[in-house]
């Protein structure tokens, strides 16, 4: 019997055929998806909730709390989100999702299954959010499958999807929405340091999302979480040499990355050569050449870069939700436009919020 990272039916297929082993066991990858086996039976295989390899569930195990998976929040709570108790829609509400992210997606998913008219609104070209930019970094390239699922499933339930649109107040009141879920994530920080605004310098996100292609230069990161971390991994896979400069101690180097990640992360970080971690910096100025700083003695130093990266944070995106309160007989706000989190936290709120509507 195999058991171990097995997550796709065509490998799974091809390990039997092959005679390697005579059985298959599944494991994190039931979590996620309870009828893997039946889907795979059946040809669903767009279906198949794919396990990310998160170990958010192992984490619940190691805390001796209840079981839950980041990308399945039915799990744990079978009872009560089981998707084959889903009540229909007493009232057929008008139902405005403005986000395309995980949270939103899964709004409309739910809301759409239980017979509500669902519109999904998203100001970039294509669905994801967020997971777009978290599978560009080396070994995170699993989170390609929870969008594909989650596209793939809202454009099944028939969810009305409008891509390219940036929704404004004008036109949630010209809809004449009954509900309206705001989705819209979150935005970059931006620090005010004398030079931020240079052409050499850009956010993380527009760095992941390749707006600039960085290749071979010397590139300085400002700020060590996760982001951070991620971003400096990403940017040093591409040939560039790195200079990290954060205002936090060497303990917070990766620090809200998921914990199964955190340790090889920061050994990746460290033993890089091309990668230098400078901590307990202060940023004076960032100039045309490179960044000017004080050092955790106080001392004043410059390094020269090609490029400045940004991340210093997020901050939630929900100006659209305060100016209509009042306004719209039901508004609501998930996910990392509420605060700042975790894929989990994002998908469970999209969830919930769909079921009491």
């Amino acid at each position: 019997i195999a058991v171990g990272v097995i997550r796709e039916p065509e490998f799974a297929e091809s390990i039997l055929e092959e005679e390697k082993v005579d059985f298959l066991a599944l494991g994190r990858a039931l979590l996620a998806d309870p009828d893997w086996s039946n889907k795979a039976v059946q040809g669903r295989l767009k279906d198949i909730r794919k396990c990310i390899s998160c170990n958010f569930c192992a984490r619940h195990i190691e805390l001796h709390t209840p079981i839950r998976c980041a990308i399945n929040p039915a799990v744990g709570r079978e009872h009560e989100f089981a998707e084959t108790r889903l009540k229909p829609a007493s009232t057929k509400k008008k139902v405005m999702i403005v986000g395309g992210g995980p949270a939103g997606m899964e709004a409309a998913r739910i809301a759409a299954l239980r017979g509500f008219d669902v519109s999904l609104y998203e100001k970039g070209q294509s669905l994801g959010g967020q997971l777009k930019l978290a599978a560009v970094p080396p070994n995170k390239e699993k989170l390609h499958w929870l969008r594909e699922y989650l596209i793939n499933q809202v454009e099944q339930a028939r969810v009305k999807i409008h891509l390219g649109t940036e929704v404004n107040v004008q036109m949630v009141k010209s809809e004449k929405t009954d509900v309206l879920i705001v989705a819209t994530g979150v935005k970059p920080v931006i620090p005010q340091i004398p030079g931020v605004n240079n052409e050499n310098v850009m956010t993380a996100q527009d760095a992941l999302a390749g707006k600039t292609d960085i290749r071979e230069k010397k590139v300085a990161v400002l700020g060590q979480w996760s982001t951070g971390a991620q971003t400096a991994d990403f940017l040093a896979s591409r040939g560039n040499k790195v200079v990290i400069i954060a205002r936090s101690a060497a303990r917070y180097l990766a620090r809200g990355a998921q914990p199964v990640n955190i340790t090889e992360l920061v050994v990746k970080l460290t033993r890089n050569p091309n990668i230098t971690i400078l901590n307990e910096c202060h940023v004076k100025e960032i100039t045309n050449s490179g960044v000017i700083f004080l050092d955790k003695r106080g001392e004043e130093k410059f390094v020269s870069v090609n490029k400045v990266i940004l991340a210093r944070g997020v901050t939630p995106l929900r100006e659209l939700a305060e100016k209509l309160r009042g306004q719209i007989p039901e508004i609501y706000i998930v996910g990392d436009a509420v605060k700042p989190r975790d894929i989990a936290s994002a998908i469970y709120e999209g969830a919930l919020i769909a079921r009491k509507l």
